[in-house]
């Protein structure tokens, strides 16, 4: 609205409240409102062409240099408009937060969030100047680049390459899946799908596929803000090239020779050229199997058991091997091949004289908190704890000499 002259906008009954007054002169009225419009813009930050249709100009005398010369006034309605328009920017940046909170990827984050900075940045500034001429209800947002970075939480961006076998997919080949991703959160859990009926959730997961064919191998990440990405890749899994070649089958225990109810430990020395044992089966020869490659079987009777291992290669290939294993009872075992302690029983308080008949040696044989009495390689008593015992080969009339002269107060002194 341009109004002939100061006294003309006097006359308009009060229809605007000027709030911010600038001038300028130029060679036409045109060039001058679009002067006093720059200067307008440039200290109350108002950028909105269209509010300016309801801001007063006021031709004023030409100036000497025959320039015309405008006056221009923000007015009320004009800034209530600017007002409306800074509250819709504000809502307008908070819910692109929103959005970006909903959909963006962290490959996006950070280009997203410093634009999103700039906005806040130059939203703050024309709220900071408008205050200047009125007050205005809209307040600046209090967001650095780093809130405003922590409040979006994006989703994963998710890739993985498959590694083993020289770069050939096939049957029974070690493929290693190896994960890369991109996050902003500081737990994610993983979630492999082999398209083969079986899943892991390791970050770097070893498989390998039984049979040929096509395979749509998927990754799917969750993330501590539950935000979900996943990936999918198509494999062509060949049939591997059998070898021909048969396993070696072969194992070895610890020990020669266990007591019955002892753990033994079955070490495996299988190996295959060129393949991978894919199976394993063990026959104790006491009705007990298993399919580990190295177990653990005790045997709860004495006796010497043929041991059967059966292994099986990649190739479908398979080869054996047996050893025999002897299993004695506990007191057998250690009078055999247990530590010997050259002692004789003494009575307590007595040292000097020893209660074992005259002319007589017996030795001590120790296992666990039990003792074997042996006499010329016989075993004639057994003291478990501070108990006799009747040996368990048979009851040796001298085993009740023992305890009835001996009682509780026995001790195994060196001789």
């Amino acid at each position: 609205m341009l109004i002939p002259n100061a006294q003309g906008a006097s006359g308009r009954d009060g229809a605007y409240i000027p709030l911010m007054h600038q001038s300028a002169c130029a060679a036409s009225e045109k060039e001058a409102v679009l002067k006093v419009d720059t200067l307008l813009k440039k200290r109350c930050g108002i950028d909105s062409a269209y509010l300016y249709s309801k801001n007063i100009y006021i031709r004023q005398n030409r100036n000497a240099n025959g320039e015309y010369c405008v006056k221009g006034s923000v007015t009320q309605e004009g800034f209530e408009r600017y007002r409306a328009e800074l509250a819709a920017e504000y809502e307008s940046i908070m819910g692109e937060i929103e959005d970006l909170n909903d959909g963006i990827s962290y490959i996006q984050k950070k280009e997203e969030v410093d634009h999103l900075y700039q906005q806040v940045q130059r939203l703050n500034e024309k709220i900071a100047a408008a205050e200047k001429i009125a007050p205005i209800a809209v307040k600046q947002i209090a967001e650095t680049k780093a809130s405003l970075g922590e409040m979006i939480n994006a989703a994963p961006v998710v890739n993985f390459k498959v590694t083993g076998c020289n770069g050939k997919y096939e049957t029974a080949c070690r493929l290693v899946f190896v994960s890369s991703i991109q996050d902003d959160s500081s737990t994610v859990a993983y979630q492999w799908d082999f398209g083969d009926g079986t899943y892991s959730k390791l970050k770097n997961p070893v498989h390998y596929f039984k049979q040929p064919g096509g395979y749509k191998v998927t990754l799917q990440i969750t993330d501590g803000g539950k935000k979900q990405t996943e990936v999918s890749k198509r494999l062509r899994v060949s049939a591997k090239p059998k070898s021909g070649v048969k396993p070696n089958a072969g194992f070895k225990t610890d020990k020669k020779v266990y007591a019955s109810g002892e753990s033994v430990t079955f070490i495996n020395l299988s190996s295959s050229k060129n393949s991978k044992v894919t199976e394993y089966s063990w026959n104790f020869g006491d009705g007990a199997n298993a399919i580990q490659d190295q177990p653990k079987h005790s045997f709860k009777k004495p006796g010497v058991y043929k041991v059967r291992l059966v292994v099986k290669n990649s190739d479908g290939l398979q080869s054996d091997a047996v050893q025999t294993i002897r299993v004695v009872h506990p007191a057998i075992k250690y009078a055999d091949y247990g530590v010997k302690f050259n002692r004789v029983v003494r009575k307590f308080g007595q040292p000097e004289k020893s209660i074992v008949k005259s002319g007589t040696l017996t030795q001590a044989y120790q296992y666990g908190n039990d003792w074997l009495l042996v006499k010329q390689n016989k075993i004639e008593c057994r003291i478990q704890g501070g108990s006799f015992k009747t040996n368990l080969m048979g009851s040796p009339k001298d085993c009740n000499w023992y305890e009835k002269h001996a009682a509780s107060a026995m001790y195994l002194s060196d001789m």
